[in-house]
């Protein structure tokens, strides 16, 4: 036994449930199957953190504008053309919604049966601090590194930073300072989403936001001037490991 704590994202409701609702396998189906492997890894000791929102319709919206690009198309084509959707004849936008509705509705009952130790949060108002605290609360954990961040340290990172390998050299990313949360925030950076908030972890060294992937800024001289390099585990895109160099 040690005190390290094993994560896994969306593994107990949404990898072992989103490919069995869209093939319109019955929602008690469904949850014998996700409580059967509850039996199984219950000698793990599990404890399950459940997020949620209102309003799954802002929910959605939420992540297209996050996301951008043709991920709202995407969202339509995947539910409405699932035989889920065209069993119910789910069309646009409405259909989404309403295909998300159903499947949160098997998700709530799910975690109700839940027997293992279990958090539900409501996320809807993003106040990640908060969630945070409740998260180490519920796991019996105390709050990781305690990073003193100083805005003036945290603004010198700021600014436009191009890739330093010549097959990428027309990619760009960049980095800002947002003054009412005192915080970085990272745009056009590869495997991570628009306007994404970085995390302090440490010196020079940040979490991104919802993504199992780490920033570190290094200035080696003062003629190379700032990098920033991307790493992280091997993602279906790819393996993450890029550096950037900021322009003077």
């Amino acid at each position: 036994m040690n005190n390290e704590v094993e994560e896994s994202r969306s593994c107990l409701f949404g990898y072992l449930s989103w490919s069995l609702f869209p093939q319109l396998v019955p929602p008690e189906e469904i949850i014998r199957y996700v409580a059967e492997v509850e039996r199984i890894i219950e000698g793990c000791h599990p404890h399950v953190i459940y997020f949620h929102q209102k309003d799954i319709g802002n929910a959605l919206a939420r992540i297209f504008a996050r996301r951008q690009g043709d991920t709202e198309s995407q969202f339509i084509e995947a539910t409405t053309r699932s035989k889920y959707g065209q069993a119910h004849q789910l069309r646009g936008i409405e259909g989404t919604v309403a295909y998300w509705k159903a499947y949160r509705a098997i998700t709530d009952e799910m975690f109700e049966r839940l027997n293992t130790d279990k958090l539900s949060i409501d996320n809807s108002d993003g106040v990640w601090p908060e969630y945070e605290l409740l998260i180490l609360s519920f796991l019996g954990l105390e709050s990781g590194l305690d990073v003193e961040v100083v805005s003036e340290e945290l603004q010198r990172f700021a600014g436009v930073y191009y890739a330093e390998t010549e097959s990428d050299s027309d990619t760009t990313c960049e980095v800002r300072f947002d003054r009412d949360t005192a915080s970085l925030i990272v745009d056009r950076l590869p495997h991570v989403w628009t306007q994404t908030p970085l995390i302090p972890s440490g010196p020079n060294v940040f979490d991104v936001q919802s993504l199992p992937l780490q920033v570190h800024f290094a200035e080696e001289d003062s003629e190379q001037g700032i990098r920033l390099r991307l790493t992280g585990p091997t993602l279906l895109s790819g393996n993450v490991d890029v550096v950037f160099v900021k322009q003077a």
